[in-house]
């Protein structure tokens, strides 16, 4: 079983488990998941017994306990949900007119 981190995707998970993010998938149906939700940090994945096309590369340099990939995108600070899209961005702000 595989600990998710905080901040860590099923994504993360499966890059750091087989190395080739094409595994995440039937990595989020055999945790009974979708690749699209929030992990919370402590929960047990499941890893798959038989990877598609592992690459040992990514696996060795993600093996240290402290290298972890975690890039979930939090979408709330505290009680305050952030607000996304072209109605909220500012003109040469966020939204860049090129």
């Amino acid at each position: 079983m595989i600990e998710v981190k905080q901040g860590q995707s099923f994504l993360d998970i499966v890059l750091q488990s087989t190395g080739n993010i094409e595994n995440a998938l039937q990595c989020a149906i055999l945790n009974g998941g979708s690749i699209t939700e929030e992990l919370s940090a402590g929960r047990l994945i499941e890893p798959l017994l038989a990877p598609a096309k592992p690459n040992n590369e990514v696996i060795k340099f993600f093996s240290p306990a402290d290298q972890k990939p975690a890039t979930a995108i939090r979408r709330t600070f505290g009680e305050y949900q952030l607000n996304e899209g072209i109605s909220y961005w500012g003109i040469n702000n966020d939204f860049i007119v090129s």
